[in-house]
């Protein structure tokens, strides 16, 4: 349904129908980050990379202003930039990938710096 995922961080094997608008379209690869909500974002390489690496940022991020939040937030997606990754989304309408700028990155890694201090593990005792 998303299409296979490469290894390869280069865009290939592009549909026609996904070269015809103004996004960047692309597929996939294990170093991108997928935007979106469900199993194939969380099961993704690239946003378990991504998650990991918000949780090392999340107790610099927890005690910073808030100037100092959205320059960690860059900081966090340049990081898996650095990697070669992308930040992609989703497009229903032509059923291909897309890059999204800056801006929409930046938000995803504030939201993930954010979800990180809610989502401390629990330790619940299983009665006998």
């Amino acid at each position: 349904f998303f299409g296979l995922l490469s290894s390869s961080p280069t865009p290939r094997n592009i549909d026609r129908k996904c070269s015809d608008t103004p996004k960047k379209f692309c597929n996939p690869t294990k170093m991108d980050v997928l935007l979106g909500r469900g199993g194939l974002a969380n099961r993704h390489p690239g946003n378990k990379r991504f998650r990991d690496q918000a949780r090392e940022l999340n107790p610099w991020y927890n005690t910073s202003s808030k100037t100092e939040k959205y320059n960690i937030s860059e900081v966090l997606v340049e990081y898996i930039r650095s990697l070669g990754g992308r930040f992609l989304e989703y497009d229903r309408k032509s059923e291909c990938w897309y890059e999204v700028k800056m801006a929409r990155a930046r938000v995803k890694a504030s939201q993930a710096l954010r979800e990180e201090k809610n989502h401390k593990k629990v330790h619940v005792p299983l009665s006998a």
